[in-house]
């Protein structure tokens, strides 16, 4: 690490790759790919990783260029790029979405498909695909409950017991992150299906709307929504007022909301 002098570069450079960028990793020397889904255990190529990576490569490019740096900031440009291509080539998955991973845990991935579309992490052909996927599991009742998104699909749900392949510690089936329902991706999600799908993006949008309202913790003694994670039909709702069920979709709603008036 010492040819980066830069500690953002240092960071930037410091987890294991393969020679295209894509992050990975082994069962013997795996992290955590993504601070919500830390429960579960992923190896090989990592999806949310090597989407965070990406992102980073893009605004490290801007920061450089803004610094005057002109090399640096057309390394990281570089960089970007093929990550942005790859991704959609490694992670390519029949059902449209992206994998979660290429090893353990070789599943689709609801959220980081979403967010892949949502910060242009992938081209516009994989992009189009992800839409058309989202908005074809949402209309068949398989990633969502009250406008609020489970990890993965529940026709690629690893069995009956568990959403997941494997996770890190004994967790029930539709508790947290093994198949329970959060509002965090939402607004990436309707975000996603908006650009090819229009009604069913707000349509999902409503839903979460309505959950609020009827459940919103000023009428409940401060014990309502936003939860992090729901699954009504077992009676579970975990952790009342949990910010990121609200910045998150206001945040992907806003979004929308600009780019309608732009395109006026």
């Amino acid at each position: 690490m010492a040819k980066y002098g830069d500690a953002r570069e240092a960071a930037f450079h410091c987890v294991s790759c393969d020679a295209d960028g894509i992050v990975e990793c082994g069962e013997s020397d795996r992290g955590v790919s993504f601070g919500f889904a830390d429960s579960v255990f992923q190896t090989g190529k990592l999806l949310w990783a090597t989407l965070l990576k990406a992102r980073a490569a893009r605004e490290m490019s801007q920061l450089f260029a803004r610094a005057g740096k002109s090399e640096k900031s057309k390394h990281y440009a570089a960089i970007y790029a093929r990550l942005r291509q790859k991704t959609a080539e490694v992670f390519r998955h029949s059902s449209g979405l992206l994998l979660s991973a290429t090893g353990i845990c070789r599943q689709p991935d609801v959220w980081g498909s979403a967010y892949a579309l949502y910060y242009d992490l992938v081209p516009e052909k994989s992009a189009a695909a992800i839409s058309d996927a989202l908005a074809k599991f949402y209309r068949e009742n398989e990633i969502s409950c009250e406008g609020q998104i489970c990890h993965v699909p529940h026709s690629y749900f690893a069995n009956d017991a568990s959403c997941w392949q494997k996770t890190s510690c004994k967790i029930a089936v539709n508790i947290y992150q093994n198949g329970a329902y959060w509002a965090t991706p939402t607004g990436w999600v309707v975000y996603a299906i908006a650009q090819r799908h229009p009604a069913e993006a707000e349509k999902l949008f409503r839903e979460y709307i309505r959950h609020l309202q009827k459940s919103d913790f000023r009428l409940k003694g401060k014990n309502g929504a936003p939860w992090e994670c729901i699954y009504p039909a077992d009676g579970y709702f975990q952790n009342a007022v949990y910010l990121t069920s609200v910045s998150c979709p206001l945040a992907a709603a806003q979004r929308l909301m600009q780019e309608a008036k732009q395109a006026r």
